[in-house]
């Protein structure tokens, strides 16, 4: 079914014609951010993992890699969660560190005395 004539064009036909075929030509993908691309190996096999994506209801996507010859996963934000740490964590634990080394040199400080 046509409907020509009914809103006036703004594009004529051929142009039209030529800005689809360009359009076809320089086709853009949307860009995927995929932050540990190439650099995740699965461990049985040491190969690279794949990157996919799933689409939520919310129609949020969420990032996975995954190995093609077992179809074992991991999310990004997985190993997000595990790699990455805040400054206030990273924060928390120098302090722990440098209680424990305190706490150590205490100890090594009362067995020399004794």
């Amino acid at each position: 079914m046509k409907y020509d004539g009914i809103v006036k064009a703004y594009v004529i036909k051929e142009d039209q014609k030529v800005l689809k075929n360009i359009c076809k030509k320089y086709k853009f993908k949307a860009k995927k951010t995929y932050i540990f691309d190439g650099k995740i190996y699965y461990r049985n096999d040491n190969r690279k993992m794949k990157c996919t994506y799933g689409t939520s209801k919310t129609k949020k996507k969420h990032y996975y890699y995954y190995c093609p010859c077992c179809n074992r996963s991991i999310s990004q934000k997985s190993l997000e969660q595990i790699l990455f740490i805040s400054r206030e964590e990273l924060s928390d634990k120098v302090n722990q560190l440098q209680q424990l080394n305190i706490f150590l040199k205490n100890i090594e400080m009362k067995k020399i005395e004794n």
